[in-house]
């Protein structure tokens, strides 16, 4: 194998690239839905960014 065979570092970024990009295309995929409301928290309701419950 010669010189001029080899891949250059930024062939090879790029082929590492795309790689990746049909990966992630292939496995996107909805983890999960949020369903906002107005009404007010119950003690026993869960909700983002708030104080824990315990």
């Amino acid at each position: 194998m010669g010189i001029t065979d080899e891949k250059t570092n930024m062939e090879k970024i790029r082929c590492c690239q795309s790689i990746v990009d049909a990966i992630q295309a292939d496995s996107k995929r909805p983890v999960c839905h949020l369903q906002f409301s107005q009404e007010a928290f119950r003690i026993t309701d869960s909700h983002l960014g708030g104080v824990l419950f315990l």
